[in-house]
């Protein structure tokens, strides 16, 4: 990727309600694989060619943006920037390694990292039409699972054709959702409990043999390892 030869001018201001409203909206969303303190995977985004993204080493977010940022800031920093700003934005990337955002009299610095420290993951081509029936199947059976589990049965749900089965070893539960999706697929309770978490509404599913994708309908994604 190539260097900037000086501080670049990454975005114009904007006359509306708040400048900021489509870059929080997809930092609130690419932070459910967000921490605030951390190694700079948990703690930073990418940001570049139209989207956003973030991994934390089991599933990894991600949301289109109008912005022509590039760029790996600290995400609930420039959320908390972004959320002090008014309609007279402006994003200016710094060769320092940071971010100058300015918006009338509030001025704020967000810390950078290198695109080499984060990982970029592309998401699972769509192959199936799925809906919010699977989310109500996770919110059934992520709370008997366990994230610390020594076996993958425990820490997983196994999602497959018709029905999502969760078990902790003492209790069974299945959840009949009626999707036609691929066999055998292991999902982390993690990613059961993000994918929950937002309001957005499911309509695509992708996968691959290691991992999972859910498509919302505004085409953010959330992809999941899977367990073996």
């Amino acid at each position: 990727m190539a260097k900037s030869t000086g501080a670049k001018r990454a975005r114009k201001p904007k006359e509306q309600n708040s400048g900021a409203a489509s870059l929080i909206e997809a930092l609130k969303f690419v932070a459910l694989a967000q921490q605030k303190e951390g190694t700079p995977v948990q703690t930073h985004c990418i940001i570049n060619q139209g989207r956003m993204m973030a991994f934390n080493g089991i599933f990894a977010t991600g949301h289109l943006i109008d912005d022509d940022l590039s760029a790996c800031p600290h995400s609930t920093r420039l959320l908390d920037a972004l959320g002090k700003c008014g309609a007279n934005l402006s994003i200016t990337q710094l060769d320092s390694g940071r971010l100058s955002i300015k918006s009338d009299r509030f001025k704020a610095f967000v810390p950078c990292v290198p695109f080499d420290q984060l990982v970029c993951v592309e998401p699972d081509a769509p192959c199936a039409a799925i809906d919010d029936r699977l989310k109500a199947g996770f919110d059934m059976v992520a709370p008997i699972l366990s994230e610390t589990a020594q076996k993958a049965m425990f820490a997983g749900a196994l999602l497959q054709a018709g029905s999502i089965v969760g078990t902790n070893g003492h209790v069974l539960v299945e959840y009949w959702h009626g999707i036609d999706l691929p066999p055998g697929l292991i999902v982390p309770k993690a990613a059961l409990q993000a994918l929950t978490k937002t309001a957005k509404k499911l309509t695509r599913f992708g996968f691959s043999p290691n991992s999972a994708t859910f498509f919302f309908e505004d085409d953010s994604f959330i992809k999941t390892q899977l367990y073996s």
